[in-house]
């Protein structure tokens, strides 16, 4: 019950914040708990979901929406775009525009 709760709060609020330990305090619970709990449900990190969960937002926007880098940036609960870009690249290893023209390229 706690890990659907989770993923529901995620849902609501990955665009506030990306803190995990905001996660667990919002479920009343210690973050190493909420990590076990993850760990043991979805075989990662409460982190982990959480930017996963980011990421395939992020990348859904890009894919369907004709929403610039930015928008989709303060959309997504970033200050700066370039710290959106930065977030994006360490998990995809490409820069959103790269994303979007591979994915555009497919169609």
């Amino acid at each position: 019950q706690y890990f659907n709760d989770f993923r529901q709060i995620v849902e609501t609020k990955y665009t506030k914040t990306r803190d995990a330990k905001a996660y667990a305090q919002d479920l009343f619970i210690s973050y190493k708990h909420l990590n076990n709990i993850c760990k043991t449900v979805a075989n990662q990190t409460a982190k982990r979901f959480i930017d996963n969960y980011i990421i395939l937002e992020i990348k859904r926007k890009l894919a369907v929406t004709s929403l610039s880098i930015s928008e989709i940036c303060y959309e997504c609960g970033f200050d700066e775009p370039t710290n959106f870009v930065k977030y994006f690249k360490k998990h995809l290893s490409s820069t959103p525009i790269e994303f979007r023209e591979q994915f555009t390229r497919r169609d």
